[in-house]
């Protein structure tokens, strides 16, 4: 479900609708304020923009994957990036991903990355195991 949610806010990037401005507590509907780009530099910036942001969300699931990093600290670096280059990203977790907030939600959809990223992998099953624990506190605190 993960690569899917990837491919489409990457094809959507793409396509230059991310002209979204998002709170952290009202995510909005994205339909109302996509916009086609103006000309070509509209969209190498906005492409530009989503490859900042996909750098940064692929250096947080390496890192987690790696046990270098939190699962909070993750989700922090992945709001940043997403909330600046990436709104996108940000309304498509809020409707696909499980969670009652953005971050619950964000920490779901990178823990499922690592899960893809380490399933074949004995040795690093572990690392999932801590992960799921981070992202149950996480739960917890919330709720």
């Amino acid at each position: 479900m993960t690569k899917y949610i990837a491919l489409y806010v990457f094809v959507l990037a793409a396509l230059g609708f991310v002209a979204l401005d998002l709170l952290v507590a009202d995510i909005g509907d994205p339909m109302t304020t996509f916009s086609l780009p103006e000309n070509q530099q509209e969209t190498d910036a906005k492409l530009a923009a989503h490859k900042q942001f996909s750098m940064v969300l692929h250096a947080a699931i390496r890192a987690l994957s790696a046990g270098q990093i939190p699962l909070r600290e993750a989700c922090a670096n992945v709001y940043e990036a997403a909330h600046a280059h990436s709104p996108i990203y940000l309304y498509m977790i809020a409707k696909v991903e499980a969670g009652t907030c953005v971050e619950e939600k964000i920490a779901h959809n990178l823990v499922g990355h690592v899960e893809d990223r380490i399933q074949n992998d004995p040795a690093k099953q572990a690392r999932l195991v801590v992960l799921e624990l981070e992202l149950r506190e996480m739960a917890g605190a919330v709720n």
